[in-house]
């Protein structure tokens, strides 16, 4: 008879527990084999067995099943992301161990398995540890990264649960350096305008930058000029709301260069369009050659965001414009009649762009790039020439401490394709600064205040120049709406930068230099016996940010053969901050006053050379009967005298006296015993010897009222005094 399949299913109890397979023993009786398959309940255990043998035939059988409880771990969360976190900061973050099977957990090691280990660590784990059924445990891992960039690891749990005796989690986060933070106040102010400002631009004089100015919009009056003292000097109305506005020189419309002023007419969905007239007298600085009523000016309804872009190959112009929430982002051909009184305006593509709310825009002409703002996204970047496809390249100021939303945005430009992008985040009343180069990294937050009281502004539009334009901007500026002034304020961007960030005046990056100083920049070395001498001291100091060197030191003048440098080399190398004492000296062979100067040349590019003068006089010797003759006679011991004044308020003089030439070392110090200023460390001549000292220490910085001392060290013999500096 043929062999069929015989479902037979028993149940056994085995009380409360959750029960898992261990071992399962059967024992048969009869002819055939049979197969089992466990069910696993709460409490209970379902056993199939399905027999094979002849239908029909009695199948007798008996299962005993031995079975034993069994720990099971798990982890929550099986990831954890722990984002942006400043090198040397820390976050903490937690897993929750538990164990949901019958049988004690034990968790015998907890490791990190791989990679940035050392930027990881468990915070209040100690091992081992046992979890009976349904209990659980916090595992606290900080991450402090030590470096910048992405940092990846997996923490492992190690257990006697043997279906995982070891299951493991992910950890990754990302190491940035800190970003600096500074509050600025405005250099000038502009006066409200009368109903609702909004956007500025800035348009710099090719010829005469104190005559440069700054262009607003007021949504409601209409195009304002100021100049660069804020002063109005002009105000064109539109009849209808306004936006945003843009600046573009040198353009070429029609075979002419024309520097093109644009702003986009919301509601009416035009264009304005302004000529720059550079020889202005006044409240003709912007010559209209479109309005609400041109033909060919069309643009969107609801234009919103907003800017113009000039090809570099050829400098043909270019809009970007976008309404605020619905329609396409669309580049547009500007044209124009040969005499550049009327402007066409031609769609010629339209961006990939499905988002909400757009806002800030601005083109890097030179690199080629568009930049849009989604208010509560960050910030799109497109290829500005409408032959480089329409796709967007990789989004950036997608977090940074932003709060919603993006509103202007600005390009301030360096040469060799550096330079920052400038970001107005409303939501918090800050700006962001990008690089312009590096994938656009954040690098810097401004708080910007206004001058009425130190109030925070709630910053909209802006625009920013590394062009200088005076009196009150050499290092270029920043303008920036105040939203609730209604007004435009302006920002040093010396003071903006600081350290942190490069300072290109003209789009030229200013490298450090070395500044030289002298101080004092004269020595009077009185009257000094003929034949004797007498030494004085200046110091060449570096006040600037790159190395100084000094390649000449050279006496000058009637008498310069009577002076001499004191120096192994006429040549100094002083680093930023550090100071080198010249010892002069003078020694006269003959009576009468003498003069010369000390010409010292350096590399300091603004002071290439700096004189110091010299004056004494020779005194003749007046011979007495008995002793030696008072023009061989040195000084029979080594001598440090008083200090004069002393107490002294802004400078003291040391005079000291040595028999022979020696190794001379004269030194101030606190009264903490610390070395404050070395005022001489070389060899001298014998004779009598003078120094001043001007309160400062060898930083250059004023050291406090109070108690110090002066050392004197000639040949290893010390001598000591007490000074008093008062302020």
């Amino acid at each position: 008879m043929p062999v069929q399949d015989f479902p037979v299913t028993f149940s056994t109890f085995f009380g409360d527990n959750l029960i898992e397979e261990d071992t399962l023993s059967t024992a048969i009786n009869g002819q055939a084999g049979f197969t089992l398959t466990l069910g696993l309940n709460p409490g209970r255990i379902n056993v199939t067995a399905t027999a094979k043998g002849l239908a029909g035939s009695p199948i007798h059988f008996s299962a005993n099943a031995a079975l034993r409880a069994s720990p099971t771990i798990d982890v929550q969360p099986s990831s954890h992301d722990f984002g942006e976190i400043v090198i040397g900061d820390s976050v903490s973050k937690s897993f929750v161990v538990s164990n949901s099977g019958a049988k004690d957990l034990s968790v015998s090691n907890i490791v990190f398995a791989s990679l940035d280990t050392l930027d990881f660590d468990l915070v209040n784990w100690v091992a081992p540890f046992t979890l009976l059924h349904g209990d659980s445990q916090e595992v606290v891992v900080q991450f402090k990264p030590n470096s910048e960039g992405l940092k990846e690891t997996r923490l492992r749990f190690e257990s006697n649960d043997t279906s995982a005796t070891t299951l493991d989690v992910t950890l990754n986060g990302i190491g940035v350096i800190p970003i600096p933070e500074i509050v600025v106040s405005p250099t000038t102010n502009i006066n409200p305008t009368p109903e609702n400002a909004d956007d500025p631009a800035i348009w710099i004089h090719p010829t005469d930058p104190g005559r440069s100015v700054i262009i607003g919009t007021d949504k409601i009056a209409g195009i304002y000029v100021w100049d660069m003292n804020g002063n109005e000097l002009q105000n064109i109305p539109q009849g209808t709301t306004l936006k945003n506005v843009d600046v573009r020189q040198n353009v070429s419309l029609s075979g002419q260069t024309v520097d093109i002023v644009a702003a986009n007419l919301r509601d009416a969905g035009k264009l304005a369009v302004f000529k720059v007239n550079p020889n202005y007298s006044g409240s003709d600085v912007l010559i209209q050659i479109a309005n609400v009523n041109s033909a060919n000016n069309d643009i969107q309804n609801d234009s919103y965001g907003f800017c113009l872009y000039k090809r570099p190959s050829d400098n043909t112009l270019f809009v970007f414009e976008r309404p605020k929430t619905t329609g396409q982002l669309r580049q547009y051909h500007i044209q124009s009649d040969s005499a550049v009184t009327e402007i066409t305006v031609t769609p010629v593509r339209d961006l990939e762009y499905n988002s909400n709310t757009v806002e800030g825009f601005v083109a890097d002409d030179e690199l080629g790039f568009v930049y849009i703002t989604e208010e509560e996204v960050g910030i799109h970047k497109y290829f500005a020439d409408p032959n480089m496809g329409t796709q967007a390249l990789t989004p950036f100021s997608t977090t940074d401490g932003i709060e919603s939303g993006r509103e202007g945005l600005a390009l301030y430009p360096c040469d060799n394709g550096t330079g920052y992008l400038v970001l107005s985040s409303q939501g918090n009343s800050t700006i962001k600064i990008y690089e312009r180069q590096n994938n656009n990294r954040f690098v810097k937050t401004v708080i910007p205040l206004n001058n009425q009281g130190g109030i925070r502004i709630a910053t909209d539009g802006l625009d920013v120049t590394p062009f200088a334009a005076p009196p009150n901007f050499p290092n270029g500026f920043l303008v920036v709406h105040d939203q609730d002034g209604k007004r435009f304020l302006l920002y040093d961007w010396a003071q903006i930068a600081e350290d942190d960030l490069t300072t290109c005046v003209d789009g030229i990056i200013q490298q450090p230099n070395a500044q030289i100083a002298v101080q004092p920049s004269s020595l009077d070395f009185g009257e000094v016996f003929i034949d004797s001498s007498a030494t004085k001291h200046f110091n060449v100091m570096n006040i600037g940010e790159a190395v100084l060197s000094v390649t000449s030191l050279t006496l000058n003048g009637e008498h310069q053969t009577e002076f001499s440098i004191e120096s192994n080399s006429d040549t100094l190398t002083i680093a930023p901050g550090d100071t080198h004492q010249v010892t002069v000296a003078f020694q006269p062979p003959s009576e009468g006053e003498k003069n010369a100067t000390v010409l010292i040349e350096s590399n300091d590019p603004d002071t290439s050379s700096l004189t110091v003068t010299l004056t004494g006089s020779g005194k003749a010797n007046v011979p007495v009967a008995i002793g030696p003759d008072p023009r061989t006679q040195l000084p029979e011991r080594i001598t440090l005298k008083p200090n004069y004044p002393n107490p002294f308020n802004i400078e003291t003089t040391f005079e000291y006296e040595l028999p022979e030439r020696a190794e001379v070392r004269l030194v101030i110090y606190n009264l903490l015993g610390q070395a404050t200023r070395k005022l001489v460390d070389e060899t001298e001549s014998p004779g009598v010897k003078q120094v001043r000292w001007n309160g400062k220490n060898s930083q250059g910085q004023e050291v406090g009222s109070g108690i110090y001392y002066v050392e004197l060290v000639v040949n290893g013999k010390s001598l000591l005094r007490k000074i008093t500096l008062l302020k």
